[in-house]
């Protein structure tokens, strides 16, 4: 929701950037809505959070460096890289889960 807050504050500041703020609203909520029925398809699904957080920050970033900030914009450069890195880590943390809770029951001395 303070994505989608956020979309709200760019629209009414007549900034362009809303249209993505809108997007990665929706995707986060969809996402977080379905997380149980999509975990079981897709391993990475925990990953998608990390990523649009990332992409959210990136575009607050490029925000802040148009308007001319200084520090301001790499702080959340440094969130956007943080939350890439999480997405990494969980994202082969699931796809070890997934593969470890959906492989074939094997016996020892089975053949194959």
């Amino acid at each position: 929701m303070i994505i989608l807050i956020h979309a709200w504050e760019k629209y009414a500041l007549y900034e362009s950037s809303y249209v993505f703020f809108v997007i990665a609203g929706v995707v986060f909520l969809l996402v977080a809505l379905l997380h149980h029925r999509i975990a079981k398809l897709f391993s990475f699904v925990d990953g998608v959070f990390y990523v649009t957080e990332a992409a959210v920050y990136m575009i607050i970033a490029i925000d802040y460096f148009h308007l001319g900030k200084k520090a301001l914009p790499w702080a959340y450069v440094l969130a956007t890289i943080g939350y890439l890195v999480a997405a990494v880590i969980k994202g082969k943390k699931g796809s070890r889960e997934h593969r470890r809770h959906h492989a074939p029951n094997i016996s020892p001395g089975t053949e194959l």
